[in-house]
């Protein structure tokens, strides 16, 4: 019996100096971590405009509140192209044979108003124009407009990103 705690006791004495004297195990892994900052291009136009009544009179101006907005990060800017997809009296309201003399005007932002007479580019921003533009219209109506109810224009609005 002694001799058995002799051996055990030798065991256990072995077996802590070899836990001692052995090299400490170790694992390494890599990770790789990525991210993305995509581009944000997101046009909201309204789904309608409504100037209600507008003034018949000497170049009186109708203006909407900025109600659509142009949100982007492209670091190369963007492109707003607005179009009337009327064969006839392109940009201009109307309502049966009727057609009001000046072009319906779109705002970006503080950009110069645009008519959109013909399928044109309304804004065109520089490289770091990064933030939300609002977009709004007006409808300059003169004093030899006819008078009747139910003017329209429908518009079709396409931001894209300008290329580096």
């Amino acid at each position: 019996m002694k001799g058995k705690k002799l051996l055990i006791s030798l065991l256990a004495a072995v077996a802590l100096v070899a836990v001692m004297v052995a090299p400490v195990m170790a694992a390494t892994d890599t990770t790789e971590i990525t991210g993305d900052v995509p581009v944000i291009l997101e046009l909201t136009a309204p789904s309608a405009i409504a100037f209600g009544d507008m003034d018949l009179g000497l170049n009186t101006a109708t203006s909407i509140p900025p109600d659509g907005e142009v949100k982007c990060n492209n670091p190369t800017g963007y492109t707003l192209t607005v179009e009337d997809t009327k064969t006839t009296d392109k940009g201009h309201m109307t309502v049966g044979a009727n057609t009001l003399d000046s072009p319906l005007l779109i705002t970006i932002g503080d950009l110069t108003d645009s008519d959109v007479t013909v399928s044109r580019t309304v804004a065109t921003t520089a490289a770091g124009s990064e933030g939300i533009y609002p977009l709004s219209a007006t409808q300059i109506v003169k004093a030899t407009d006819t008078v009747a109810t139910g003017y329209t224009i429908t518009l079709t609005l396409t931001l894209t990103a300008n290329n580096p």
